[in-house]
C-alpha cells in the first residue's frame, strides 16, 4: 500500500507497465532518471498491497525491477498493459 507521496510521484512521473497475478502494479519512470552501470535508465517500482514486503514480488517481475530484463514478460503473458500513468492507482 503506497503512502500519499508515492501516489503523487507515481501519478506524475510513472507509467504503468503491468500487473502480476496478485494485482500488484508495476511502474516505470517516463524519463531516464537513474544512473546505473554507467548509463542513464528508467527508475522502476512496484506498489505493494498493505502489509507486504519485497519478498512478495514474483521472480519474473523481480528481474525486471532490478534491470536484469528489458521487459517483464512477453506481451501475450502480461495481465495488464497501458501507457496511462494513473490507472490502477486509485488516487
Amino acid at each position: 500500500m503506497a503512502n500519499l507521496g508515492t501516489r503523487i510521484y507515481t501519478r506524475f512521473r510513472g507509467r504503468l507497465v503491468g500487473r502480476d497475478a496478485d494485482g500488484r502494479c508495476y511502474y516505470e519512470a517516463r524519463t531516464l532518471n537513474r544512473t546505473g552501470g554507467g548509463e542513464k535508465r528508467h527508475e522502476r517500482w512496484v506498489i505493494y498491497h498493505k502489509g507486504e514486503d519485497a519478498s512478495a514480488v514474483p521472480p519474473e517481475w523481480w528481474g525486471w525491477l532490478h534491470h536484469m530484463e528489458a521487459a517483464p514478460l512477453p506481451e501475450s503473458c502480461l495481465l495488464y498493459t497501458s501507457d496511462a500513468a494513473d490507472e490502477g492507482l486509485g488516487v
